[in-house]
């Protein structure tokens, strides 16, 4: 179902939603009676799947339409620009920030994580510090692993839309999608510790490719509808058979894997089907508005919480009192307003000056996709 401008209704409350769930996640929620749902994975790979689900029929498109190999790697060169541009300038001007604090403070336990990791967040290979060289999480600078994935995504697409001839791109993407799910379920499910399967780019494209894979069914409008609910009562009965066996083994990563392509299939059925109890909640004000800069509040958001609690940490010894409950209300909105001032004053101006650089004349034009607001979903 898409709106006005080829806007897929639906989308971005699902983007807010799985920003939701990450920012719950990182203040200590669980969902009652769903304790074994790890609320962080579930956003995060919700977040890679939209990704799938967006930028791999871009790739395809600009592959496909090229009319000659030199135009098809041109086309690779403004479809890797227009990513990078969307999220590396806030990403590296908040890394700006903490490299002069770190120039200008010593001893605190943030900048002495910041300078341990610089060469890994600076470089987006987090995922591959935390994963193999560090074997733990990073504090205020943990989450910027699925931003590090979500880059050598666009470096994957990009090289392939470059190296891989246009007819067979489709076939391609297909047959790499089939073999990195398997790769990573197979790894999930054998390998401990999971930290370093959790956060390993493998794992990240297996969720980006079942978007793709999911994009690429629904394509034809004419059968849209019906595939995507053929396909979801077969996936939903196998998850929930996997989700019982995983379950007796406690592991939230493993049980997560599972249940976000259920979870995917649930929504993206409600973004293409007709309108509804849950495609009106995903059309909802607050949470489409929260969805469109659902990439500055993830940016954002962990810095906040550590900030907030640490300051509230602060005032309750000087006064005596508790105030931990005021963390969750308070972190939020300040990533709330962090967030749009952001997005107004950087990121919306970034986006018009990135258009205009990367647009392409006649006569081959890079598809545009619905939403083009950045990683969704951080895509």
């Amino acid at each position: 179902m898409t709106g006005q401008a080829g806007r897929l209704a639906g989308l971005d409350g699902v983007r807010a939603l799985a920003v939701l769930a990450v920012f719950a996640h990182h203040m200590g929620v669980r969902l009652p009676g769903l304790g074994f749902v790890d609320l962080g994975a579930l956003g995060v790979w919700t977040f890679f799947v939209l990704s799938g689900f967006l930028v791999a029929p871009i790739a395809f498109d600009t592959a496909t339409r090229a009319r000659s190999d030199a135009a098809r790697r041109l086309g690779a060169v403004r479809f890797l620009m227009r990513r990078v541009l969307r999220i590396a300038p806030i990403y590296y001007l908040v890394l700006s920030a903490f490299l002069l604090v770190s120039l200008a403070t010593k001893g605190h336990e943030a900048v002495a994580i910041y300078r341990d990791a610089a060469a890994a967040l600076w470089s987006y290979t987090t995922n591959v510090h935390i994963g193999h060289e560090d074997g733990r999480w990073l504090g205020p600078f943990s989450h910027l692993w699925s931003l590090a994935i979500e880059f050598q995504f666009y470096l994957l697409l990009a090289a392939a839309l470059a190296l891989a001839p246009g007819a067979r791109i489709g076939a391609v993407m297909m047959v790499a999608a089939a073999a990195v799910w398997i790769w990573a379920g197979w790894t999930l499910a054998t390998v401990t510790p999971h930290l370093p399967v959790y956060v390993s780019s493998v794992v990240g494209f297996a969720m980006m490719a079942l978007g793709g894979a999911a994009r690429f069914a629904l394509r034809d409008d004419r059968v849209a509808r019906h595939m995507m609910h053929a396909w979801l009562a077969p996936t939903s009965a196998v998850a929930l058979v996997l989700t019982h066996v995983l379950l007796q083994a406690a592991d939230l990563a493993r049980v997560t894997f599972v249940t976000t392509p259920l979870i995917a299939a649930l929504l993206l059925s409600a973004m293409t089907s007709r309108p509804g109890a849950v495609a009106r909640l995903l059309e909802w004000r607050p949470l489409r508005l929260l969805g469109v800069v659902s990439y500055g509040f993830y940016l954002y958001h962990l810095f906040v919480i550590v900030a907030v609690q640490a300051v509230l940490e602060k005032l309750g010894d000087r006064f005596g009192e508790d105030l931990s409950r005021m963390a969750g209300p308070t972190a939020l909105m300040g990533s709330i307003v962090g967030t749009a001032l952001s997005w107004r004053l950087i990121e919306q101006p970034l986006q018009k000056w990135t258009a205009r650089l990367t647009s392409p004349g006649p006569p081959a034009a890079e598809p545009t996709a619905p939403n083009p607001t950045g990683p969704v979903g951080n895509s």
